[in-house]
């Protein structure tokens, strides 16, 4: 990061590559992204506890919030996630043919 004025200065502007911010930006910047995250980590806690209760509201059975909220999560993480992927082919596949 370089300094195009003395760091002391209110009006100094920190650049790095052709971004370039003055204190009460990185200040702006620094908040916007804290209550990002915030808002981001609020969803991600309330999301497993609301959709069960929006789908009772529209009058779905136990085995169709079973479905949605446990069963399509993990297929989507088995065949998506790199982890469960070994040369190719998944995990457990690998497993059963050694």
């Amino acid at each position: 990061m370089r300094f195009t004025a003395s760091p002391s200065d209110p009006s100094a502007r920190y650049a790095l590559g052709t971004l370039s911010y003055t204190k009460m930006g990185l200040v702006s910047l620094f908040a916007w992204l804290l209550w990002g995250d915030f808002c981001f980590q609020v969803m991600e806690s309330l999301n497993p506890a609301i959709i069960p209760l929006k789908l009772r509201a529209l009058a779905a059975p136990n085995w169709v919030i079973a479905l949605i909220m446990v069963t399509l999560p993990g297929i989507l993480i088995m065949s998506i996630s790199p982890r469960h992927w070994d040369a190719g082919f998944p995990s457990f596949l690998t497993h059963c043919h050694s």
